[in-house]
């Protein structure tokens, strides 16, 4: 078994207990050994949401967990597919709070919804003995549509206020 992993030893299939690294006999195919790594992972999930203004969004969410060593018999047995569980919960909280905030205020409020995921992700996967490190939204991409039609808004207040400042100069030039 690799350093930063155990090795969960199985007799005829019924789990024997956790094997740490390094060398070791086992007498093949009747005991095996299935290495877990204890090292911090990182998952990211990519939600697709509606916000309160209509605007559909992707929010890209990176998940930082690792296994619970105490816990290694849970996390090796108990889940088929941890991946899939931490996307649904991380989808489940951004469903459920997007769409009570508009797109200006979803990119105000990312902390509030880093730590409402983290929490419910954190409950849901600690009893499956995944720790859950840390949650980070990376990225909240709107359509393209709406990104476009942003950046003509921004460029259009540009271009009143530069004319301002144009008729204001030749006001004091004359």
């Amino acid at each position: 078994v690799d350093t930063g992993s155990v090795g969960v030893i199985q007799k005829f299939g019924e789990y024997q207990g956790v094997q740490e690294p390094g060398c070791s006999c086992i007498c093949w195919p009747i005991t095996t050994v299935d290495p877990v790594s204890l090292a911090v992972r990182q998952q990211e999930c990519r939600s697709d949401c509606k916000t309160k203004d209509n605007v559909t969004v992707t929010v890209v969410t990176a998940c930082q967990y690792r296994v619970q060593k105490d816990m290694i018999k849970v996390a090796h047995f108990d889940i088929a597919d941890p991946f899939s569980q931490i996307a649904a919960e991380v989808d489940s909280v951004l469903r459920s709070s997007m769409p009570t905030m508009t797109l200006d205020e979803s990119y105000e409020a990312k902390e509030k919804m880093v730590n409402e995921i983290l929490a419910s992700v954190r409950d849901a996967m600690g009893k499956y003995g995944y720790d859950i490190i840390n949650v980070l939204i990376t990225d909240i991409r709107p359509e393209r549509s709406v990104m476009d039609a942003m950046n003509e808004i921004n460029a259009s207040r540009r271009q009143r206020e530069a004319a301002f400042e144009r008729s204001e100069a030749e006001k004091l030039l004359k």
